[in-house]
């Protein structure tokens, strides 16, 4: 407890619910950071990389 008494209902509610909005806006962009993240790589056509493209990568690096 942060402090020696505590707190009354009427300061309570509105101090909950303050961070209910704060946390939920945050995860709300969070989540849209997300999506446009996953539409930016559909849209480029990223892929990981393979482990037999990376070794073939490699060995052609070292015969030049």
């Amino acid at each position: 407890m942060l402090f020696k008494k505590e707190l009354s209902r009427a300061i309570l509610i509105p101090l909950n619910l303050a961070f209910l909005l704060f946390y939920g806006s945050g995860v709300v962009l969070l989540m849209n950071t997300a999506h446009q993240g996953g539409i930016l790589v559909h849209q480029l056509g990223v892929h990981a990389v393979r482990d037999q493209q990376l070794k073939t990568t490699r060995r052609q690096k070292t015969e030049r």
